[in-house]
């Protein structure tokens, strides 16, 4: 299947159109000085719980413009995705991101607040449509989450099976679009904040902290520039053990989700070996995190010397009862893989045609020939 195959005609496309303005646009309120707000990160990153806050702040008077929410306005997306087709999102990118386009259009000539949600790799279509937007009055701000890959992999297919178990079927990022965004935006930052494309940057992390804030004033940034190395820094930071663990525990979910659905078992097969690997790549990163807050603080340890001792031996406990508590994880989805992997060989095997044997041939009796001796021993 490919994506020529699923693009509606020029009447179809506008008739859906009409739908998608109506719906969007009804009970919303022209702003005298609108605001739009542009979220970014790759699949699986939390984009849409920093797209959710916007329209929260917002009091939901503003256009949310995701290609995302327009696919099913697609007569075909339902179906392909009741039959389990993981790249329908691409097969009908071309009409959705037509409509998210000509709506961010729409919304800006009403003077509605926008909240445009995407992944942000491509700078210069970002900066192209914020130029469009201050140009018509907006006050312009980008909204980025930095996580690392292992997060946000292990989250795309989290979101999938929570999907598949609620309504049976689930919405699917592929591993050569989580790449693509996840490559592009250091560099889509880095452009963006060079070029003074927005007027306010602000990075999050998965648990929604801002780790990085810059605005311009009078066309200056009030921060030194360094909204790429923040996100670098925050996705190749070491993980703590916490981090780790919920990783670990995380992919043991998804394997389960999909043995109680009776997925295929090659996918079962596929998942757990990435799982696996994703759990082990895992373990390069950090320590535990965040015992010191166990304490009021490091006054009260200098005040009371013998808490030292008690925080370093809780420390040793906690660490080794949370490392045992991963390996065991670790070594449950590795041997749950071994034993997938194995049934897989077995019914490959169990396949496979059969050599004929040659017909066995029956042995010569040789009656050995009694000697004098045993002939005594008798």
């Amino acid at each position: 299947m490919k994506p020529e195959d699923f693009k509606l005609s020029q009447t179809e496309h506008d008739r859906q159109f009409a739908r998608i303005r109506s719906d969007a646009f009804v009970g919303l309120t022209p702003e005298t000085r609108p605001r739009a707000i542009f979220t970014g990160g790759q699949p699986g990153s939390g984009k849409s719980m920093i797209a959710a806050q916007a329209m929260k702040e917002f009091g939901h008077n503003a256009v949310r413009v995701d290609a995302d929410e327009l696919r099913p306005y697609h007569k075909d997306y339902e179906r392909l995705m009741s039959a389990g087709v993981k790249n329908a999102p691409d097969l009908v990118h071309a009409d959705a991101g037509r409509w998210a386009a000509s709506l961010t259009h729409e919304a800006m000539q009403q003077r509605y607040n926008l909240v445009i949600d995407g992944t942000m790799r491509d700078p210069q279509a970002i900066a192209t449509v914020a130029s469009r937007l201050r140009e018509a009055g907006y006050t312009v701000e980008g909204r980025v989450m930095a996580v690392n890959d292992l997060v946000s992999t292990l989250h795309i297919h989290k979101r999938y099976e929570n999907q598949m178990q609620a309504q049976g079927v689930g919405r699917f990022a592929t591993k050569e679009q989580h790449e693509r965004a996840y490559s592009g935006l250091p560099t889509s930052l880095e452009l963006l904040e060079r070029n003074k494309a927005l007027d306010k940057l602000t990075l999050f992390n998965r648990d929604g902290a801002a780790i990085y804030r810059n605005e311009l004033d009078r066309d200056r940034w009030i921060e030194t520039p360094a909204a790429r190395q923040a996100l670098e820094i925050e996705r190749n930071r070491e993980m703590t053990l916490d981090e780790k663990r919920d990783l670990a525990t995380g992919w043991g979910g998804v394997v389960k989700q999909m043995k109680d659905r009776a997925a295929p078992a090659d996918e079962i097969a596929s998942t757990t070996k990435l799982a696996t690997d994703e759990v082990r790549r895992s373990a390069s990163h950090g320590r535990g995190r965040g015992y010191e807050k166990l304490f009021a603080s490091a006054e009260q340890m200098r005040k009371q010397p013998a808490l030292v001792g008690k925080f370093a031996t809780l420390v040793a406990s906690q660490e080794g009862a949370k490392r045992a508590q991963l390996e065991g994880v670790q070594q449950a989805i590795a041997k749950m893989g071994d034993r997938l992997a194995a049934r897989k060989q077995e019914a490959i095997s169990d396949a496979a045609p059969k050599p004929k044997l040659p017909a066995p041939t029956k042995p010569a009796v040789v009656v050995p020939k009694r000697s004098k001796d045993a002939d005594k021993d008798r």
